[in-house]
Formats: structure tokens, sequence, C-alpha cells
């Protein structure tokens, strides 16, 4: 058992290797996806947007970009602190740099959950990603490209 897991996970990492990727920039973000990955609008105006995006017929990840003026606050600080006490995970992982942050954990249903947010010079942009634990090899081997890359406009 341990030797085909050893094997699954080697062919998740020399599948995102030889994945292509395309420069997502179609909002207030940008984001570099896998070519095999498709993402759909859900909602927009002139200062929001929501994309889904699905590996086939799975949808995992979610986008949403607001207009900065749209927030009570907008330092990474705060959002910071008030992401951090008003979560519902079991955080495993969380992070805060200059303009960015990261919440990962479990959430209640027992799913995976990582958020990035970013705050850009007018936008304040999200990358969720949530999936079950029998969908982390397919999501997992591209996560630190799709994280790496998210910018907020």
């Amino acid at each position: 058992m341990k030797q085909l897991t050893i094997l699954i996970f080697i062919l998740g990492i020399s599948t995102a290797f030889s994945q292509t990727y395309k420069v997502f920039d179609e909002c207030s973000f940008s984001v570099n996806l896998p070519t095999t990955f498709e993402s759909v609008l859900v909602d927009s105006s002139p200062d929001y947007c929501d994309y889904e995006t699905s590996i086939g017929s799975v949808k995992i990840i979610e986008f949403t970009s607001l207009n900065i003026s749209r927030f009570e606050i907008d330092n990474i600080s705060d959002l910071y602190a008030r992401a951090v006490e008003g979560t519902k995970l079991n955080v495993s992982y969380k992070i805060q740099k200059s303009n960015w942050f990261i919440i990962s954990g479990t959430n209640l249903d027992g799913n995976i959950v990582y958020w990035k947010r970013v705050v850009g010079d007018n936008f304040i942009s999200d990358l969720y990603i949530e999936y079950n634990n029998s969908q982390r090899n397919i999501i997992e081997p591209y996560l630190g490209e799709i994280s790496r890359s998210f910018k907020s406009l």
C-alpha cells in the first residue's frame, strides 16, 4: 500500500511538472492555471467578480475580487487578524506577509480548505480552494504554482 501511495504521489508530481499553464487574468486578479482547468464567470460588476474553476466536473477553486473601497478595513494585518479570529477551520497553517495571507486547514465537513487573500492597489482578491481527501492527488500537485502566481490587480 505504501508503494502505491508513493507511486501515485510521484505520478501526480510528474503530471504537475509536465502540465502547461496559462495566465488567467479575466478580472481584477491574475493567476497561472493548468490549461486543463476550466473557469466560468459566476457573477460580476464594475467593482466585483467571482469565478469558479473546475477540474473535469469537480468544482474546486473559487476566485473572488472586490474593490478595496467596499471593505471596512484595507490593511493586511487587520484583515488577517479578523480572518483568523472568525475562521471555523481547524487551522493547520497560517501566515501573513506584506500584502497577503494564507489560512489553511479542515472545515466541519472534513474537507481541506486553502484560502489566500491578496491586497492589491484597487482590489482585494481571494483564492479559495476546497476539496476532500480523495481529491488530494488531483489538486495538490498544482497548488504551489496556483498560489505563488495569484495576484490582485
